[in-house]
């Protein structure tokens, strides 16, 4: 039986399980973003890819994310909204094929933040400093779609809320 298991942790109840299978996700998302671009910029998500992962055995294992891999992030995020001007206002997830995954995979970022949160309404201790990665994830892959259009030439749309 053990060669057909994909994961040795698919049948807990933990939610513990999900966040990592979501972890997972996300990963893959941004490894498919990393297809996608080139130079640095690949470079750059291979390396967020691989820290995703360290992120998720953090909450079964040793913490393996540091304020440091937030700082890089933050670090990046600000240096796409110097770039892009276009921290402030909403736009729409289109444009670019890297683009438009890198929107895919901020949603994927406020997913685990979720899940995170539901780990720790069970108990298991959640550090901090994964909460915070786990946003920039998020934040930073909205600066990061926003550059992948502008250096692709595709203009963003805007989108002005009828609700807020």
């Amino acid at each position: 039986m053990r060669n057909e298991l994909c994961c040795p942790f698919l049948y807990e109840e933990s939610k513990k399980v999900e966040f990592e299978i979501l972890t997972d996700k996300l990963a893959s998302q941004l490894g498919f973003c990393a297809s996608l671009a080139k130079g640095n910029f690949k470079n750059e998500l291979i390396f967020i890819t691989e820290l995703v992962y360290h992120l998720n055995g953090s909450i079964r294992g040793k913490t393996a994310i540091d304020g440091s891999h937030v700082s890089f992030l933050k670090a990046r995020y600000e240096f796409y909204e110097g770039e892009t001007k276009d921290g402030t206002r909403l736009v729409i997830p289109q444009g670019s094929p890297l683009a438009s995954s890198l929107h895919v995979a901020r949603c994927f970022g406020k997913e685990v933040v979720r899940k995170m949160y539901q780990v720790k309404t069970e108990g298991v201790i959640v550090e901090d400093v994964l909460f915070d990665f786990a946003n920039m994830i998020s934040n930073y892959s909205l600066m990061a779609a926003i550059h992948a259009n502008k250096i692709n030439n595709v203009s963003e749309k805007e989108f002005n809320s009828k609700s807020y």
